[in-house]
């Protein structure tokens, strides 16, 4: 039996050959799959179009797989802050500032084409901040979206002159809530005088560089993260290196770290900003820079 195929197939046949993104080439299989007729005559046709789709397929999934090894990062300190935005809204220029590095930064749209981590110094803990690609409707890769939701914090970087300001806004949004990311806060940066912003809500933020002291506090406070000191009887604590918990832990959180929970009996709070001495039990909630002496 003849194939009859109709001559649109020829031409999207042509512009197979012709082209050499993966993505592509299957958007054209499917298109000719899916205008080739259906009868025992193409049979052979049907089947070899179907084979090339999911040898393609195939191929994409293992080269995805190797871009996100490639682009994931160790965590490393006390959270993970990942910097997102449109092109040209400043997302270099904020990581330089916060973490005293020196990246690559123009007025051109997409100057970091690969992701780049630094730390942030914040009194006496350290957080791991990620500068990314910026995002827009044509580029959002599975291994940005993998960064994202691995991040403790997302801020979202926008420029205060941009046009699309308000839609750049319901845009991120938008991606976060279906990546089911609620942490997050948008950062409007290269803030002037005469700037008017008649959005008001509690995740929003204006950046300018003389206050980097400010935002370096809000992203610690944003992580939702305490430091706790050790301290041993008849010693002073170590106020340099503290533990990192969760916000709202209780003290058996801190002593099952130690691995010491079973021979816990009790401990004694101290406080940097009192003399007083408390006896606190396992239950006892945790607070920011609490100093902890605990007794077997």
């Amino acid at each position: 039996m003849p194939a009859n195929l109709p001559p649109h197939f020829f031409v999207l046949q042509e512009r197979l050959k012709k082209t050499t993104e993966k993505e592509e080439k299957i958007k054209i299989l499917e298109e000719m799959l899916a205008i080739c007729p259906k009868h025992k005559g193409t049979e052979r046709v049907q089947l070899d179009i179907k084979r090339k789709i999911a040898k393609l397929k195939k191929e994409e999934k293992k080269e995805s797989k190797k871009k996100e090894n490639i682009f994931s990062f160790k965590k490393e300190g006390a959270g993970r802050v990942i910097i997102i935005g449109p092109p040209n809204s400043g997302k270099t220029t904020l990581l330089n500032a916060l973490c005293n590095t020196n990246f690559k930064t123009a007025d051109f749209p997409f100057t970091t084409s690969l992701p780049q981590q630094a730390i942030m110094d914040f009194e006496n803990v350290k957080i791991q901040l990620i500068d990314t690609p910026p995002i827009t409707e044509d580029f959002f890769p599975g291994w940005l979206k993998g960064l994202i939701q691995s991040s403790d914090l997302i801020v979202v970087v926008l420029n205060s002159k941009d046009e699309r300001l308000k839609e750049n806004i319901d845009f991120f949004e938008k991606i976060l809530n279906e990546l089911r990311k609620n942490n997050f806060i948008f950062l409007i940066n290269k803030v002037s005088n005469d700037f008017h912003f008649a959005l008001k809500r509690d995740n929003f933020f204006f950046f300018q560089l003389e206050k980097k002291d400010l935002l370096k506090k809000i992203i610690f406070e944003k992580l939702n993260i305490i430091r706790i000191y050790l301290k041993e009887p008849a010693k002073d604590p170590d106020l340099c290196h503290p533990f990192i918990l969760k916000k709202g832990s209780p003290l058996i959180s801190l002593i099952e770290e130690i691995g010491e929970e079973k021979k816990f009996k009790f401990a004694r709070l101290f406080r940097k900003d009192s003399k007083k001495v408390l006896i606190v039990g396992k239950n006892y909630c945790l607070q920011d820079e609490d100093i902890i002496e605990i007794h077997f």
